[in-house]
């Protein structure tokens, strides 16, 4: 069995008296501690090896605590190495810009042994909850995406057999065989919004923020979903409160279609009872533009809509004929309107609780783009 090694802790300090006090605290209770008396000579000591934690002093010759704490925030390697500022200043603002520097607490002087062990042993047990927390998430990323790998694979299957059946079966079978190949859409619609969202949650997918022309791609959106529209016989009313050219709205083209629009319309249409109207609405106010969609169906109950952003509650809804969602369309669409630079609110009303005024509201504000 191996033995853990002795948390490493790097005292900085220019006066050697007090770096022989802190060891003097430090190194009986099992701390392995390596000194530097100057900022620059910290630096090389952490990059060379990096420590558990950094114990610095404010105030020293050159380089100074505060520069030494930013310098140590900036090197990928370092960024996560809780720093605990030292100084005999009981100032209120030298506490604020050690901690704008990058900090993690403040230790006065002259040390009490107590505290200065206490705040040492808290910072350490929370750095290595962080890390643990970190290596489970990378554990959690590999098999979700080993599981989102391997669900496809047995989906690409069954399509491909779902197209031999098709070709052999008669006019009653393949009703199935389209229940069926429905089913197959579902669970594909699934895997790729949560591959959408974990993507957009670690920022794993760069999106190329640029003027984006909002009523050609609700235009481009619509007529993806003119099938579903004129199965249920729902009119898709777009109205553009001025010249649609001056709707340019900063985003990524490709995200605003696919994960905010279309999950919008789809929802609308869902939702919407057959010979009705989904109504899109766009304005702007100077600095935003407003994009609204609004059908007048059956509503989203109130636990539902509290829950609708959540990823960690079931959301998906039946439609009016009993579509079926996903669960995770919301909260794709939050997760990119927020990269965007924008926000995004739900209202919605129940047919059972307002019979003569149901329906959902959805209200979208995007940057407008200055213009050419």
């Amino acid at each position: 069995m191996f033995e853990k090694p002795s948390p490493s802790i790097l005292l900085v300090d220019d006066d050697s008296l007090n770096l022989d006090v802190l060891a003097g605290i430090l190194a009986p209770h099992g701390y392995g501690v390596r000194r530097a008396l100057s900022g620059e000579l910290a630096l090389e000591a952490a990059q060379a090896e990096r420590p558990d934690l950094v114990l610095l002093d404010v105030r020293m010759p050159g380089m100074d605590g505060y520069e030494t704490c930013r310098a140590l925030k900036a090197d990928d390697a370092l960024r996560d190495v809780p720093v605990l500022m030292i100084s005999g200043l009981a100032e209120a603002r030298d506490r604020v810009k050690g901690f704008q520097a990058g900090s993690v607490d403040y230790i006065s002087k002259p040390f009490n042994a107590e505290e200065l062990l206490a705040r040492v042993q808290t910072h350490l047990a929370l750095r290595g909850a962080q890390q643990e927390l970190s290596k489970k998430n990378e554990e959690y990323e590999a098999l979700l995406h080993i599981l989102l790998h391997d669900l496809m694979n047995p989906i690409g299957a069954m399509r491909g057999f779902l197209r031999i059946v098709r070709s052999m079966a008669g006019e009653e079978s393949r009703k199935f065989c389209d229940y069926i190949g429905d089913c197959i859409h579902h669970q594909e619609q699934i895997i790729d919004q949560v591959r959408e969202l974990r993507a957009l949650e670690t920022g794993k997918k760069s999106l190329s923020i640029q003027p984006v022309n909002l009523p050609k791609v609700v235009n481009t959106s619509s007529t993806i979903f003119a099938n579903r529209l004129e199965q249920k016989q729902i009119r898709l009313v777009m109205a553009v409160d001025g010249d649609p050219e001056y709707f340019l709205v900063l985003a990524e083209q490709v995200s605003l279609t696919h994960n905010v629009l279309n999950n919008l319309i789809s929802n609308a249409i869902k939702f919407s009872y057959r010979n009705s109207e989904v109504n899109v609405r766009i304005h702007h106010d100077g600095e935003w533009v407003h994009l609204e969609v609004e059908d007048r169906g059956i509503g989203i109950p109130q636990p539902l809509l509290e829950t609708l952003f959540r990823t960690d509650r079931a959301t998906s809804h039946p439609g009016t004929e009993n579509e079926r969602g996903t669960g995770f369309g919301m909260p794709l669409v939050q997760k990119a309107v927020q990269r965007f630079g924008g926000s995004i609110e739900v209202e919605s009303r129940t047919e059972s609780d307002h019979p003569d005024a149901h329906g959902t509201l959805v209200r979208v504000r995007l940057h407008r783009a200055p213009p050419a």
